[in-house]
């Protein structure tokens, strides 16, 4: 059964004597109505379809956990309502400070919590506002230059040296406050390092720090190595800015959504060839994209392949599919969506849909085209 938010709004604007019960609204489940009873129900931040909504979110570092979740059909008037309500840190471990979320610490994992593919977590940052982390799974340093995100402290520079909220160069004899391995010879203002790993004095007209062969064979300004492109061949998949082969070749695969932006990876190394603060971003219903890439590039998890081989569009997400948050309804085919049900709700026929809904997004389970058209039957 999913509510109908038109009929809703139509009982609103009807005179008193016109409208149902105060406490209903009318729920329509097919080609039936009935009334729904909605005095009693819980509008807070208890309320079942409100703690879905919460359990699939969670708060950057520097955000304030108090966000308002939209609760469908909650006031006496079954009208939306929206409880403020905390949401958890991305980070469960990060502490709190007036109501804000502490970032992840460089050395700690980032592999936590809802998101444990995302490095947006962690306080170290590189000279663009990307992400450092390493193979491990865990947060990297914030380089020279770099703002570190919310919480952060000395110990997450790679320098060591924290002013005014930027990473700055180390001098001569200092050491890192969280021990030897994490300051490098870029780090210090004399680019060299002493054998206990503190910033060596180097004398007047020293070269700088001398970066080691890098495995893409390409080093950045800052002096870091660089990942190679999606759709680029190179033999060693750990050179790749995804980390990985596309389809037992030695072709770099694209990123999939929610992956970070690192050494020199833009927009066009993700799947959806999106991107947003640093985060690749999953394609909507209807985005194009590159030929097998719907899997990981679109918000649904699939793509419409078209004939020709060389082009695919997002798909949408059916009733069929689990929990479709109020965050993601965006993703669901023509936009119809039960929020109480936290699912996509199926499309009435008569409507025009576009050719990448399925037909068992329609309520019937059947399409139809006319001309260049299609709609649900």
């Amino acid at each position: 059964m999913k509510f109908s938010i038109v009929t809703v709004s139509c009982i609103a604007q009807l005179p008193l004597y016109a409208r149902p019960t105060a406490n209903s609204a009318i729920a329509v489940d097919g080609y039936n109505s009935t009334e729904i009873i909605c005095s009693g129900r819980d509008s807070t931040c208890n309320n079942e379809q409100v703690r879905r909504d919460i359990a699939s979110r969670c708060t950057q570092p520097g955000d304030n956990r108090h966000t308002h979740i939209k609760c469908y059909f909650c006031s006496a008037w079954c009208f939306h309502t929206e409880p403020l309500c905390d949401v958890p840190c991305c980070d469960p471990r990060a502490p709190v400070s007036n109501d804000r979320c502490y970032c992840t610490p460089a050395g700690q994992s980032y592999q936590v919590g809802i998101k444990p593919n995302s490095a947006t977590k962690c306080c170290g940052t590189d000279s663009h506002g990307n992400s450092k982390f390493n193979d491990h799974g865990q947060c990297d340093c914030a380089d020279v230059g770099a703002t570190p995100r919310w919480g952060s402290n000395e110990g997450d520079c790679c320098s060591g040296v924290l002013e005014e909220g930027k990473c700055v160069k180390a001098s001569a004899g200092m050491r890192h406050p969280r021990g030897p391995g994490w300051m490098r010879a870029m780090d210090c203002e004399t680019g060299a390092l002493e054998g206990d790993g503190s910033c060596k004095a180097g004398e007047p007209g020293e070269a700088p720090a001398d970066p080691s062969h890098c495995m893409s064979g390409a080093v950045g300004e800052d002096g870091h190595c660089l990942c190679v492109h999606a759709g680029h061949a190179h033999d060693d998949r750990r050179a790749c800015c995804s980390g990985e082969h596309a389809n037992g070749t030695n072709v770099c695969a694209c990123m999939p959504s929610e992956s970070s932006l690192h050494h020199g990876a833009t927009k066009e190394d993700c799947c959806s060839e999106q991107e947003d603060e640093g985060k690749c971003l999953c394609g909507m219903p209807g985005h194009p994209l590159k030929p097998g890439r719907g899997a990981t590039g679109c918000c649904a998890g699939h793509a419409l392949e078209h004939d020709d081989g060389h082009h695919a569009h997002c798909g949408c997400s059916t009733r069929n599919d689990d929990h479709v948050t109020a965050v993601e309804h965006g993703q669901c085919c023509g936009g119809f969506y039960d929020g109480e049900a936290s699912r996509c709700a199926c499309v009435e026929s008569g409507y025009l849909v576009a050719s990448f809904v399925p037909a068992e997004a329609c309520c019937s389970g059947n399409k139809s085209k006319h001309g260049e058209h299609y709609f649900c039957v």
